[in-house]
């Protein structure tokens, strides 16, 4: 579990002058794991009760505001052709909720899929075992720029062969986060380089000519 990437990250690191904290470890896997999140987070199903009637109803309990999406959300649940309905995340003063594109009522089942971050602890680990080499790779890439910068920083108060030997510290451990860096997105087949596409959001609610909805959805949801 965690300690499997803290042993592989040591590993890699080879801090041989103890210029790491434990903390600073902790801290480098923490953040190369909530990368992963974004590049590959983790989709989770949960089936929700509804607890009030209408169109607006809470979200599910692990459901990250800011984070999470909603993939997609079945309703009614266990018909032979999945009913897919549209939702989205309706925020207000009082907080976030579902919007959903049917109304449902109380007590009825809705099975959600949606994204979640990824969690390695003692006990728990999310990460598909193929990445685990990817995100410790990321971690000791963290590291190791940290060091690059430490040894730079310590060239500065130094003099003579120490100055040369910290300079080529520095010079190695910047080396070895672009490596390690470069390691994360081949494992993932992420292209670092790629520019997204352009994009833009078209309105497709428009009404007929004789009035009336066309066949893509009602104009009250959106």
């Amino acid at each position: 579990m965690r300690q499997d990437y803290q042993d592989l990250v040591a590993d890699l690191v080879r801090d041989t002058d103890s210029i790491l904290s434990a903390d600073q470890s902790d801290r480098a896997l923490d953040l190369a794991i909530s990368r992963y999140s974004e590049d590959k987070p983790l989709e989770t199903v949960e089936d929700l009760i509804a607890s009030a009637d209408g169109t607006r109803i809470a979200l599910p309990s692990a459901y990250v505001h800011g984070y999470s999406r909603i993939l997609s959300v079945e309703y009614p649940v266990g018909e032979t052709v999945p009913v897919i309905i549209k939702a989205r995340v309706y925020v207000s003063p009082a907080g976030a909720l579902m919007d959903l594109s049917t109304s449902v009522s109380t007590g009825d089942t809705l099975r959600i899929t949606y994204t979640i971050r990824h969690t390695v602890t003692a006990v728990t680990d999310t990460i598909t075992i193929e990445h685990l080499a990817g995100v410790s790779h990321f971690a000791a890439a963290l590291l190791c720029a940290q060091l690059a910068a430490y040894y730079a920083h310590d060239t500065d108060t130094t003099i003579g062969a120490d100055a040369v030997d910290h300079q080529s510290k520095s010079d190695k451990f910047a080396s070895l986060a672009r490596k390690y860096e470069a390691v994360y997105f081949r494992e993932l087949g992420i292209d670092k380089n790629r520019k997204p596409g352009a994009a833009a959001i078209v309105d497709l609610d428009r009404n007929l000519s004789r009035g009336g909805d066309r066949i893509f959805h009602g104009r009250r949801y959106r």
